[in-house]
Formats: structure tokens, C-alpha cells, sequence
């Protein structure tokens, strides 16, 4: 820091003060305690309604931060449903449009029924988190069935097979067109009419299954297990606060909430749900998506997840779903505190005594306020108790002169950056800067804080052994008595944990984690922003679908871990041969894409059977070398007229299976 530092505002008039201990020989006690009233009741007025209104701002200080806390929990909670509830539809949709299923489906034939079966019981057992897996013919009449005694998932024999064509799920789901899903409420399974026990929270979700002519055929249908789902959604949530988080369905009743006796009382006909002991914050909720409001009761922070919604990121249509499901929300209900009420908490302890050290400063100031030896003494103690306040402080804390020279820094300063007292006093803070900021956001700083104002950001500094870390920095100057700037502050606050959590967040919600590869959510983000620069500057765009073949006999012949082996070899393979500009994802099972900016479908082709020869000559930890490892690759470009990426993969998808119908192992194209 450099440079004359202007005054934010002129200097104040001097004036000469006498002695006020010579000042109070002369005068008699009276004459003080008149005084010491004057100078004392106007102090004690001013104090107290500093204290006042220190305290009034503390409180809805308190009140604001506790809003947003709740905020975030309540968007980090619907995140995790909205995690699993994606999975949910990528297991059902996996199931669907499996080979071995099309197959079926399209031939009618049971001697196709133990490939259906394997796939399932192989998801069944990959997964742990359906109770059944079924597949219900045109009639409702059981087909296929797993079933998971939360030890072992089983294929059901013929004979144990039950019709199923009188339940609403079944009569519903069959009234559906094709790529629309239903979803049943949250209940709790019921078995020959009754709640089983111990309480087993169930999800259920089909497909209708219709063959290439379009004619109905069955019902896929998934019994989902959520009570792993809502113990993740309970995980995220804190445990140590006076906010209620709970899980609420449609009709106002809970389906997670702390007190386990108040979850799923609508089974049983019980009163005690939300709806009833909230009206009148349920009337406003019901009908929002996402808020917060104040109620009769308390406070309330809400967000609105929409199950189907979550499920429809594969389907080609808008999936619906009946009234029995509806929406859920995520509800945190916090008792209005009303005001003032002293709770005891260390910042209110902290006003209450800075207001009577004030008042008591006030009072023995104003009785000897010709004493300058007593009154030297008081701002002493004083100054001192601040040192070590501001030494001891939670919070790294430096301070510089107006050149920007480091004169102090507290212990907690050592802490955050490493760098002793002897090795930053005297430097420029700028050697802790990892050039991240850049010179634009330096020249903000310096010409707010020069105007006697307070700049709040954050830094991305460097310690002294290396490592990085992000603070949370406010900086303010320091006036002399002549009101003009003398040195300035910095207070920091270690954010390194939070910023951590937000990367990490990010990076589970658009990475696949067995392969590192970006998933298919991040594939439609990327592709969405695409298309809009292909449409602006008439770039051409194509992609390749492509799928491993005979994966299902490589995890048969040499185990999963084998198999998880070769997706990560072959995710290798392809991030390494790609352009920096171009993106591949892992799409869904043993299916990968890849995007390809400004690629007509001629180098599209050429680029795929690149690397389908450098897969076909790829070698596998664990894979016998007689075992060939291949693709079947779809290629098609996109088309100006389409909106999305989602035409131009359905194509490339026809593409890719015309390979496996050829014999695997090749390249072909779809205009």
C-alpha cells in the first residue's frame, strides 16, 4: 500500500483542557456531585439505549442467521432426495431399456425370462435398496420377481407369483403413456393388510412396457426402500439446534421428523400431522416451492420437492404422475422467540456486561473527571483489556500502516497462515496472495477502505508451508484523534471447510464417481450451452454413444471389480484421445458419449473408429488376453432446428445398435 492517504473527514479543533484535578480542588463536594449528576444521567441515558438498541440488533442479528442456516440445510436435504430419487429413475430406466428386456418385451417368448431375471437380481444385489423388482405382464399377472429380506435378493419361483391386477399401482401405471412414470405415495408396506413390523418406508415406482408397435405389454415396478434415503436426508441435517427438520408429503403429514412416534400417524389414523398443528402456515406452504415465512407458531423454512420431477432427466417426454404421490416438502419450523428475552447466550452476556463496564466507566468518569491521573488509569486497564482481547481473539486479526506494512498480527493470524511474528512484521500483505484475485479487485479494496469505508471479501491465500486456504476477510481503517486514517485492520475467519463442502458438493453432483468421468446431468448443462454458441456462430456439433460389449459376460466371467476395471481403463483410454474441447461422460451402466464442438459427422466417424481400434487394443488388469474388449459406436451430428442434445443421442443410440446388430465391434453414423 502506497501513496497520501486522504481523510475521510477534517480534523478535529483542539482545545485546551485545564487540569481537572486542580479543577476539582477548588469546588466543593456539592458542586461535584452536581457535576458528577450532569455528566453521569445524560451518559447513563445514552448507554442504556446503546445497550438497547445493541441488543434489539443482536437479536435479529441472531434471528437472520438462523434463517439462513435453515435455508441451507433445507436446499443441502432436498439435494440429497433429489440424489437418490435421480438414481431411482436410472435403475428403472437401465432395467427398461436393457437388451434382455427389450427382447422380452418385443417377443413375448418365456424362454427369455431367466436373462430378465439375472438382469434384475443383478441390480438387486448391486443395489441393497429395492424390496422387490418386478415385472408384471398386460393382465397384472406377476412375471418376474426379486425380493430382498434386507440380507440376500432371491428370484421367486412361478409358483409364488401373485396377480397384482386389482392394486391402484398396477391399474394406474397402466393408464400411462409411454416415458411416464408413476410414483406411489411414501408409505409404509403393508403385507395381508397390515403395517409390517418393524416399519418398512416404501416408494414404489413403474414403467409401462409396450413393444415396438406400441402395444401395452406389462408393468415395470421397483419398490424402492427409503428409509436409507431419509436416514441421508436426516445425516445432512443438524442435530444440536432448536429448529424441528422434518419431511412432510402432500396431504401435511410427516414423513421424517426427530420424534419417530409423529412419522407415517396417517397409516394408522392418528392424529398429530403438520397440516393439523400448523393450518395456517400449511395454507401458504402448500402452495409455494421454496420460502421462508412466520406464522402464528413460529418460523418456517421450506423447499418443495416434486419426485417425478426428479425422475425424468433420461425420459424424452414430460413423465407425469397421479395425486397419490404429489410433491414432499422439507420443513424447518422454528418457535418465534419473542423479544426481549435474555437467553443467557455468551453475546448477550457480552452487551449486558459491556453496557454495566460502560456505565460504571460513566459513573466513576464523571465523579473524577478532574482526576486526569484516575481517569489515565481507567484507559489503561482498559486499553490493556482490549490488547488481550484483540490478541486472544477467535479471529486472525493484522494491522498496518497506511503504506500497507504489516506492525501487528494476533496468534490466531499464526494459526490461520503459519507465518511467525518475525517473519511477517514489516512485510506487505500481498505475500500471502495466490494471484487469484485479480488487479481490478485490489484497486477496490484500496480505494474503499482509502474512503474510510470497510471492505468485506474473501482471499485465497498461501501459508508458509505451502498450502492453501480461503478466509473470509473484513478490512477497516483506523482513525487517529485527528479523525484522519493512521493504520488499517484486518479481521479473517478461516472458510476453508466451507468452501471445501461446496467443491465437494459440486463435484458429487456432476461426477461419476467409479470412473471420474463427468456424468450424464453435466453432459445436458454442457450441451444446453453448446447448442447456444453452434446456433450463434454456425458451428456444426456431433456425438458418439458408445457401449462396451459383452460387458454383462466380462462382470459374469471375471466379477464386478473386474468389470469396474475396465469401464475405469476405458475412461482412461478416452479422456486421453479427446480434444481439450471436447467433453466425454459416463452415460449410464457400460454406455459412454463423448461431444464433439465444431465435428461434422464425416470426422466424427473417422475420430469414433480411432478409438474403437485403441479399446480393441487395449489390455485389462484382471482380463484374459483372448478376452476382447470392444465398442459398438454411434455416431450422429446435431441439427440446427432441435433444441436440446437429445435427438441427435436418440440417433446415435439407433446407430449404436445397428452395430450390435451387425456383430459388435464397428462404427456406424445416423444423419
Amino acid at each position: 500500500m502506497e501513496g497520501n492517504i486522504p481523510s475521510p473527514r477534517g480534523p478535529m479543533d483542539q482545545k485546551n483542557i485545564p487540569k481537572l484535578d486542580t479543577l476539582l480542588l477548588r469546588v466543593s463536594r456539592f458542586r461535584v456531585f452536581r457535576k458528577f449528576l450532569l455528566y453521569f444521567l445524560p451518559l447513563a441515558c445514552l448507554f442504556t439505549g446503546l445497550y438497547y438498541l445493541a441488543y434489539y440488533y443482536n437479536f435479529h442479528q441472531k434471528q437472520s442467521l438462523e434463517q439462513a442456516a435453515e435455508f441451507r440445510h433445507t436446499q443441502l436435504a432436498r439435494a440429497v432426495l433429489i440424489r437418490d430419487l435421480e438414481l431411482i429413475a436410472s435403475d428403472l430406466l437401465l432395467l427398461a431399456r436393457s437388451p434382455e428386456m427389450r427382447t422380452l418385451v418385443n417377443s413375448g417368448k418365456n424362454g427369455l425370462l431367466p436373462a430378465v431375471q439375472n438382469r434384475f437380481l443383478d441390480l438387486a444385489r448391486d443395489r441393497h435398496i429395492y424390496d422387490q423388482i418386478r415385472y408384471l405382464d398386460q393382465t397384472g399377472q406377476e412375471v418376474i420377481r426379486i425380493n430382498f429380506d434386507g440380507e440376500v435378493s432371491e428370484v421367486i419361483d412361478e409358483d409364488q407369483l401373485q396377480f397384482k391386477g386389482d392394486r391402484y399401482y398396477f391399474q394406474e401405471t397402466s393408464r400411462l403413456g409411454e416415458n411416464e412414470i408413476f410414483v406411489s405415495p411414501l408409505d409404509l408396506n403393508v403385507e395381508r393388510g397390515k403395517v409390517e413390523i418393524p416399519h418398512k418406508p416404501v416408494l414404489r415406482v413403474a414403467l409401462p412396457m409396450a413393444n415396438t408397435f406400441k402395444e401395452p405389454r406389462g408393468v415395470l415396478i421397483l419398490n424402492y426402500l427409503a428409509r436409507p434415503m431419509l436416514q441421508r436426508m436426516r445425516a445432512s441435517l443438524p442435530t444440536q439446534s432448536s429448529t424441528i427438520y422434518g419431511l412432510i408429503n402432500s396431504t401435511g403429514c410427516w414423513l421424517d421428523h426427530p420424534d419417530t412416534e409423529k412419522t407415517f400417524r396417517f397409516m394408522f389414523d392418528k392424529a398429530g400431522c403438520f397440516a393439523e398443528e400448523h393450518q395456517d402456515a400449511w395454507e401458504i406452504i402448500r402452495g409455494s416451492s421454496v420460502g421462508q415465512l412466520n406464522g402464528q407458531r413460529g418460523h418456517y423454512t421450506f423447499a418443495r420437492i416434486s419426485p417425478v420431477g426428479a425422475m425424468t432427466l433420461d425420459l424424452t417426454k414430460v413423465a407425469r404422475s397421479t395425486e397419490r404421490g404429489g410433491h414432499w416438502w422439507i420443513i424447518a419450523y422454528r418457535p418465534l422467540k419473542p423479544f426481549p428475552v435474555f437467553s443467557g447466550e455468551e453475546t448477550d452476556l457480552m452487551v449486558l456486561f459491556t453496557f454495566l463496564i460502560l456505565l460504571a466507566l460513566a459513573g466513576v468518569g464523571s465523579w473524577q473527571i478532574a482526576r486526569s491521573r484516575c481517569s489515565r488509569e481507567q484507559w489503561e486497564s482498559f486499553s490493556s483489556l482490549l490488547f488481550h482481547a484483540v490478541d486472544q481473539s477467535p479471529a486472525g486479526i493484522m494491522i498496518t500502516n497506511t503504506d500497507g506494512d504489516i506492525e501487528y498480527i494476533n496468534a490466531k493470524f499464526t494459526d490461520l497462515s503459519g507465518y511467525t511474528e518475525e517473519q511477517a512484521l514489516g512485510q506487505n500483505p500481498r505475500f500471502l496472495k495466490s494471484d487469484e484475485k485479480s488487479s481490478e479487485e485490489y484497486a477496490d479494496l484500496w480505494a474503499t477502505i482509502t474512503r474510510g469505508e470497510t471492505w468485506t471479501g474473501e482471499f485465497h491465500n498461501i501459508k508458509s508451508n505451502g498450502d492453501d486456504y480461503y478466509a473470509k476477510t473484513s478490512i477497516s481503517p483506523v482513525l487517529d484523534s485527528r479523525g484522519e486514517i493512521a493504520h488499517f485492520i484486518g479481521v479473517q475467519e478461516d472458510v476453508t471447510s466451507q468452501r471445501r463442502l461446496q467443491q465437494e458438493l459440486l463435484q458429487l453432483a456432476t461426477t461419476d464417481p467409479l470412473t471420474g468421468l463427468h456424468n450424464r446431468r453435466f453432459l445436458f448443462d454442457c450441451a444446453e450451452k453448446e447448442i447456444d454458441r453452434c446456433c450463434r456462430y454456425h458451428h456444426p456439433l456431433s456425438v458418439m454413444l458408445m457401449d462396451l460389449d459383452h460387458f454383462k459376460k466380462i462382470n459374469d466371467s471375471f466379477g464386478h471389480d473386474a468389470g469396474d476395471q475396465v469401464l475405469r481403463a476405458v475412461a482412461r483410454m478416452l479422456e486421453g484421445n479427446i480434444r481439450s474441447t471436447d467433453l466425454v461422460v459416463r452415460y449410464g451402466g457400460e454406455e459412454f458419449v463423448v461431444m464433439l464442438p465444431e465435428t461434422d459427422l464425416t470426422k466424427t466417424l473417422a475420430f469414433a473408429e480411432r478409438l474403437r481400434a485403441a479399446v480393441e487394443a487395449m489390455e485389462v488388469e484382471g482380463i484374459d488376453d483372448g478376452w476382447p474388449i470392444t465398442l459398438s459406436i454411434g455416431c450422429s451430428p446435431w441439427h440446427p432446428h432441435e433444441k436440446s442434445i437429445e435427438d441427435a443421442l436418440t440417433r446415435a443410440d439407433q446407430a449404436m445398435y445397428q452395430c450390435k446388430s451387425q456383430g459388435r465391434n464397428r462404427v456406424s453414423g445416423f444423419r
